[in-house]
C-alpha cells in the first residue's frame, strides 16, 4: 500500500493529460508562463461582510473555482528511473491534496454541481503566483483554495481582498497573513483558538490541580500572554480568583530561574503543565527532562515521583520527535486540526475504498483534507452561490478529519484614544473568517484517543 513518489509523479501527469481531453469537471493544470501582469499593487477593500437574505443568493448554472498548489511540474517533466524517490518530496503535498480534491469533485458532479476547475502550479514562487493572479480565469472565479505556503498565500490574500473573491487557506494556521479581509477563510485554526481550547479543557478538568505555565521568555512569551489574558477574563467572568497559574521560565537542563524544576512541582497533587511551544526540539527535550520526575531512580534530582499531565500544542503529536514512553508517562494532551479514527482506514469506508481502488495507495492527511475542503466549499457554492461566505458562520458540517464551524476573527486592537468608549460605539472590523473547531487528543497505552 506504500506507493513510491515516482508513482505519484507519473500518476499526476497521467491525470492531467486525461483531464485535458475529457468531459469531466476538472480542467487541465494551468502554468501561466505567458500571462502578462500589471505591476500595480492590490488596492484596499472594505472590511465588511455583506449578508444576503436567504432568497437573494446569486445562484448560477455553473461556477468557476481554482486550486493553487505547489506541484512543481517543471521537475516532474524530467521523470527518470535514475532519480531517487526523494526527488519528488516537494511535490508530494500538492499531489496528494489534488488527488483527494478529484474525488470530491466527482462526488459533487454526481449531485448536480457544475464547475470549471482550474488547477494552478505556483511552484511556491512569487513570480509564478503573480502570473496566476492575473490569469483571465481569475476574473471569474467564485472561490480559490490555496496557495499552501505563507509567502504566496499572503500575496494572494491581497488580490482576493481587492477583487472580492473568497480565498480559502487550506493548511496554514498563521494569523498574520492578512488584515481587515472578510474574503480570507482559514480552515486550519490559528494558535489563539488552540490556546482557548487548551485553557477551557484545563479549567473544566483540572481546576483543583497544580497548574504550571512553562515557557521560555522571548520565545513562547507571545503564546504565554494568551493564557494570561484568558485567565484574567476567567477571573472577571466568574469571580473565581482562586484559580491561578504558576509561571515557570524554563530553558532546559532541569533548572529554572527559581532552581530545580522538581522543586516547583507539588508531590501531593497532579501537576498540569501547560507548554505553549511549537518548537519540536524544545518539547522533545522537555519530555525527556520531565519523564524522570514521574518515576525517579536513585541518583536523580527528584526524591519522589510526581503526577504530571502535559497540555500542549499540535507539535506533541509529531511522533518523529516524541517517544511513546514519554507521552504515556506524562499523560500528554494536545490540540490538533486533524484526526481520523482507526476505522477510517477500512474498506467499509467508501472514500477510503475509492481512493485505494483508483490510486493504489492509502490516502494521506493531505489527500483527506483535499477531499473534505473541496466537498464542503463546493456544496456551499452550490447551495448559496457566490455569496456563500455570508452563510459560513451559520452552517456547521462534519468532515472526515474535522468539523467546519466558522466564526469571524475580529480586530481586537485598542480603541482610538480620541474617542470615549462611553459615547462612541466602536465599529466591528473583520480581520478574516476562521474555523473554530479543534480536536483534543490524548496518548493512552500507545494509542491516540480523542477526548473532545
Amino acid at each position: 500500500m506504500n506507493g513510491s513518489k515516482h508513482f505519484l509523479g507519473a500518476l499526476l501527469l497521467l491525470l492531467l493529460l486525461s483531464c485535458a481531453s475529457s468531459q469531466q469537471v476538472v480542467a487541465p493544470v494551468v502554468k501561466p508562463d505567458e500571462v502578462t501582469h500589471s505591476p500595480a499593487p492590490p488596492a484596499e477593500a472594505e472590511d465588511t461582510l455583506v449578508v444576503h437574505p436567504a432568497d437573494s443568493f446569486r445562484l448560477k448554472d455553473h461556477y468557476t473555482i481554482a486550486l493553487i498548489l505547489p506541484l512543481f511540474l517543471d521537475s516532474l517533466r524530467e521523470i527518470s528511473d535514475s532519480i531517487p524517490p526523494s526527488y519528488y518530496a516537494d511535490s508530494e503535498m500538492g499531489v496528494e491534496f489534488y488527488l483527494g480534491a478529484l474525488l470530491a469533485l466527482d462526488s459533487l458532479k454526481k449531485n448536480g454541481f457544475r464547475a470549471r476547475v482550474y488547477v494552478f502550479d505556483d511552484a511556491n514562487t512569487a513570480e509564478r503566483l503573480r502570473d496566476i493572479a492575473h490569469h483571465p480565469a481569475m476574473k471569474h472565479t467564485d472561490w480559490v483554495i490555496g496557495p499552501i505556503y505563507n509567502n504566496n498565500l499572503r500575496l494572494m490574500a491581497e488580490y482576493a481582498k481587492r477583487d472580492s473573491f473568497y480565498l480559502i487557506s487550506p493548511l496554514s494556521p498563521a494569523d498574520n497573513i492578512t488584515q481587515k479581509n472578510p474574503y480570507y477563510i482559514m480552515v486550519n485554526p490559528g494558535v489563539g483558538i488552540h490556546c482557548e481550547k487548551l485553557f477551557d479543557f484545563v479549567v473544566s478538568h483540572f481546576a483543583q490541580d497544580h497548574i504550571v505555565l512553562l515557557f521560555r521568555p522571548g520565545v513562547e512569551q507571545e503564546y504565554a500572554s494568551i493564557f494570561r489574558k484568558l485567565l484574567r477574563k476567567y477571573h472577571q467572568d466568574t469571580g473565581n480568583y482562586g484559580l491561578q497559574f504558576t509561571e515557570v521560565n524554563y530553558g532546559g537542563i532541569m533548572q529554572t530561574d527559581s532552581g530545580s524544576l522538581a522543586l516547583l512541582l507539588d508531590s501531593s497533587r497532579n501537576n498540569v503543565i501547560i507548554i505553549p511551544s511549537v518548537d519540536k526540539a524544545y518539547v522533545h527535550n522537555l519530555a525527556r527532562d520531565l519523564f524522570p520526575l514521574t518515576r525517579p531512580s536513585e541518583g536523580t534530582m527528584a526524591a519522589e515521583s510526581y503526577r504530571i499531565t502535559v497540555v500542549g500544542l499540535p507539535v506533541w503529536g509529531d511522533q518523529s520527535v516524541m517517544l511513546f514512553e514519554y507521552v504515556n508517562a506524562l499523560q500528554v494532551h494536545f490540540t490538533s486540526s486533524f484526526y481520523v479514527p482507526d476505522t477510517f482506514y477500512s474498506m467499509n469506508n467508501p472514500f477510503y475504498r475509492e481512493y485505494v481502488s483508483r490510486y493504489y495507495n492509502e490516502p494521506s492527511e493531505y489527500a483527506v483534507k483535499g477531499f473534505d475542503m473541496v466537498l464542503f466549499f463546493g456544496k456551499m457554492l452550490q447551495r448559496y452561490g457566490k455569496d456563500f461566505g455570508s452563510m459560513l458562520t451559520a452552517v456547521a458540517d462534519t468532515a472526515f478529519h474535522t468539523q467546519f464551524r466558522f466564526g469571524l476573527h475580529l480586530d481586537e486592537s485598542p480603541a482610538s484614544p480620541f474617542f470615549s468608549a462611553d459615547t462612541v460605539q466602536r465599529p466591528v472590523v473583520i480581520q478574516y473568517i476562521e474555523n473554530k473547531y479543534l480536536h483534543l487528543l490524548k496518548y493512552q497505552d500507545n494509542y491516540l484517543i480523542k477526548m473532545e
